[in-house]
């Protein structure tokens, strides 16, 4: 177990590719965007995003808050879920960057809140990281919370990239 971690959960049984809602005018996992816009996660860690949003959306319940969590495969294909309670996302990273093996691809998923249209929505913050891309890329996805700490967030719209940043599985 990683330091400073509470649990960690054997995610074996987890379905390889989730499925999630298809928009058919959704620009594909991976597509590169023009030169000085954020890139997207590589199609290759998408699954793993959508993976963490699924996961996240079972977490999230009231909006009373969710402890971040680390979602990593490493290349022979070994899963693992790690939470961070009260961690921040440096934390986070760092974790990641002593795991050994080294993962292949990995998402960390943050509960958050993100401005709207100067209005405060709950957001869930996803970095994912692929050793095969120069850079991580940073997600968001808007949701609303259930109407009670048993009910399931809901996803508002589709995840939005927001930003590149260091790859700390190179």
């Amino acid at each position: 177990m990683l330091p400073g971690t509470v649990s960690v959960q054997d995610v074996s049984d987890q379905p390889n590719n989730p499925s999630p809602t298809h928009d058919p005018d959704a620009i594909p996992a991976g597509t590169k965007m023009p030169e000085g816009q954020p890139q997207p996660p590589s199609e290759r860690v998408s699954p793993l995003v959508f993976l963490g949003i699924q996961h996240a959306m079972e977490s999230v319940g009231d909006g009373s808050g969710m402890d971040p969590f680390l979602l990593a495969v490493t290349a022979d294909d070994q899963k693992g879920l790690w939470r961070f309670p009260g961690s921040n996302e440096q934390h986070v990273t760092e974790q990641l960057a002593q795991l050994d093996p080294k993962p292949a691809i990995a998402v960390s998923v943050f509960d958050g809140q993100m401005p709207v249209e100067d209005e405060l929505h709950d957001a869930l913050i996803i970095t994912a990281w692929d050793d095969a891309e120069e850079k991580s890329a940073q997600v968001v996805q808007l949701y609303k919370p259930g109407a009670t700490a048993e009910d399931e967030g809901t996803p508002v719209g589709n995840p939005m990239v927001y930003g590149n940043g260091e790859n700390v599985l190179r």
